[in-house]
């Protein structure tokens, strides 16, 4: 039987989407053990990609919502200059298709960041477990 050190690299790698035959030559453990591993642990290696998933949708909400912000502050400023006749040289029309176009791309934003916040406190929940299933007992100890 491998160490536990060489178990837990095998779960993260496998988690992070990894082949057998790549983590076989990185680790130097034979495909089958790997196979046989993979069943064992199927479970935490599920939650962990859950939870990389996650980490990865969480970042790019911080994207949209900055993306969403510039969008907004930039359409209320072609509304006002277009109230004024704005942007300096151009003519109504050519600052209306600017509104229209910044319109457009702010309707087509998904309307996600609502729902992540939802998600948040199962989110943690999930972690905890499995941050104590990887360090075990002695990390109960520590809590």
């Amino acid at each position: 039987m491998k160490d536990q050190e060489t178990v837990e690299k095998f779960i993260q790698l496998r988690s992070e989407g990894k082949s057998f035959d790549k983590i076989a030559k990185l680790i130097k453990v034979s495909k089958p053990t790997l196979i046989d591993w993979g069943k064992k642990h199927e479970p935490l290696i599920d939650d962990l990609r859950v939870m990389r998933y996650e980490e990865i949708l969480e970042k790019q909400k911080l994207t949209q919502e900055d993306r969403l912000t510039r969008l907004a502050k930039e359409l209320k400023l072609a509304w006002e200059s277009f109230e004024q006749k704005g942007y300096e040289s151009l003519t109504k029309r050519e600052v209306m298709n600017i509104i229209l176009r910044l319109e457009e791309r702010l309707s087509k934003e998904p309307a996600m960041i609502a729902m992540a916040k939802k998600n948040d406190d199962e989110n943690e929940i999930k972690k905890l477990i499995i941050t104590r299933s990887i360090l075990g007992k002695e990390f109960e100890k520590n809590d």
